[in-house]
């Protein structure tokens, strides 16, 4: 089920009604309920998939429980994750593998097709980080199977995030939230905005991208330009307004879910950039890859190892692509590049990644460009798009077609990177919610507005869903 669909608008204001008359005991198997009929809207079959992996991971997680010392606890841990990174090879990254080989070694492998189920990604490192801090010990494990399986597949987050740890979820599945005025406040309002960035400023802005990206070579340096840029907007618009939606469903049931981005591209650094964008997942990576790498407390040849694993599995982790993968090399050496040069002129940071004085607004249009340059390979479905689209960029070619950008997608645009500039070190709901009355209430009659105006008309899929 798509958020932006019709299905939806009736489906959210059934499951919150239903939370608040049911007595707090029985609002799992409410939840439990939507959550699996929130997925199997997609493909039925494939709750099976869910339903199993959750299965193993409870038990798993009950038997590691029972057991002191890590090295009695490691068997369950292992048997947990190879059922879902197993299935998530063989869902996602099989198929590459496979032609990878033929291409490479010249075998004939029959390449399977398979359909990648919805999500696949999230909910599987959500899994992936219980078991783990369960087997070290930073949490204990659910012993209530229904609440487990309604933290695996919570209908808000479950298909692109964010990735929510058990110690932040899990525990407020178990309050009996009452019914809240500032809930049902905030929530609205995030769901508001998150629609008017997915329908309105993202959707505008693909019809321009694709457009673009079918012929890369019709388009002139101005024209490709442009269209870089509209796909920088309109991937975060897209992502950050499916963010604003899963958080502010959450909310309407006393549930605060964690915040996924900060207004990246208000970023002075690489390093800043990377706290400020899918912060559940460079968290998870951070803290379940990069730190049992060794961290950055060993020798600096490998620590750099370790920030370039990161960055690149971090791209392959988003498809099963070569493309995916030099978008995250690109990261991880514009980061190491970025270290490098800070240690040999002695640039200071404010200790979060921001820099200080004029390097701050050198430092913004550098990293929103970089970020750019690096959407390309991400947007593109091979190296030779990629190829294609560069050399559009670099050279002046004829330009047969030309770039038209309708007058309400630039407005559009222009209100939600103000929007996103005055809330850039605070949460959405905090920066609009203390805003006075008339303010506020005008924002929403615009943003609903422009909903009802220019959304596009078809139900266009998450870009992150097919992650």
């Amino acid at each position: 089920m798509l958020f932006n669909s019709v299905s939806f608008l009736w489906f959210l204001p059934l499951v919150v009604c239903g939370y608040y008359l049911l007595p707090g005991r029985w609002r799992w198997v409410l939840l439990l309920a939507a959550s699996y009929t929130f997925y199997m809207y997609w493909r039925p079959e494939y709750i099976a998939l869910v339903v199993g992996t959750t299965l193993v991971d409870y038990f798993m997680g009950l038997q590691m429980g029972k057991r002191q010392h890590a090295r009695q606890r490691l068997p369950f841990l292992l048997v947990s994750l190879s059922l879902n990174l197993g299935l998530l090879l063989t869902f996602k990254y099989l198929g590459f593998l496979q032609t990878t080989s033929n291409d490479l070694l010249g075998t004939h492998w029959n390449v399977w097709h398979l359909i990648l189920p919805l999500g696949i990604s999230f909910h599987t490192f959500q899994s992936v980080g219980y078991v783990i801090d369960v087997y070290r010990g930073r949490v204990a494990p659910e012993r209530h199977l229904g609440y487990f399986a309604v933290f695996v597949a919570y209908f808000p987050q479950m298909v692109a995030g964010p990735i929510e740890r058990y110690d932040g979820l899990g525990h407020q599945l178990h309050v009996e939230q009452p019914l809240r005025y500032d809930n049902f406040a905030a929530g609205f309002r995030l769901i508001l905005l998150g629609f008017f960035a997915k329908m309105v400023v993202a959707d505008n802005l693909a019809a321009l991208v694709d457009q673009f990206y079918k012929t890369p070579i019709a388009f002139g340096r101005r024209d490709a330009a442009i269209a870089l840029v509209s796909y920088s907007f309109q991937i975060y618009c897209d992502f950050y307004g499916y963010s604003l939606i899963a958080i502010g469903s959450a909310r309407l049931m006393g549930v605060r879910l964690a915040d996924n981005f900060k207004a990246p591209y208000f970023s002075t650094s690489v390093a800043e950039f990377w706290q400020r964008w899918h912060i559940s997942l460079s968290t998870w990576f951070r803290d379940y890859l990069f730190i049992p790498l060794g961290g950055s407390r060993v020798h600096w040849l490998r620590w750099a190892f370790n920030i370039m694993v990161v960055f690149t599995v971090s791209g392959f982790w988003h498809g099963a692509r070569w493309t995916f993968v030099l978008w995250g090399a690109m990261w991880g050496a514009a980061y190491l590049v970025e270290l490098a040069l800070g240690r040999l002129f002695g640039k200071k940071t404010d200790g979060t990644g921001k820099l200080g004085g004029i390097a701050k607004w050198l430092g913004l249009p550098i990293v929103f460009g970089l970020a750019t340059a690096a959407w390309v390979p991400f947007r593109s479905e091979n190296m030779e798009k990629v190829l294609s689209v560069w050399d559009a960029l670099v050279h002046q070619h004829a330009g047969i077609t030309h770039m038209t950008i309708p007058p309400f997608t630039v407005a559009a645009l222009a209100l939600f990177i103000l929007l996103d500039w005055l809330q850039r070190d605070q949460q959405p709901d905090d920066s609009i919610g203390r805003r006075p009355v008339y303010l506020r209430w005008s924002l929403y009659a615009i943003l609903l507005l422009g909903i009802l105006a220019f959304a596009a008309v078809d139900e266009v899929p998450f870009i992150y869903f097919q992650f």
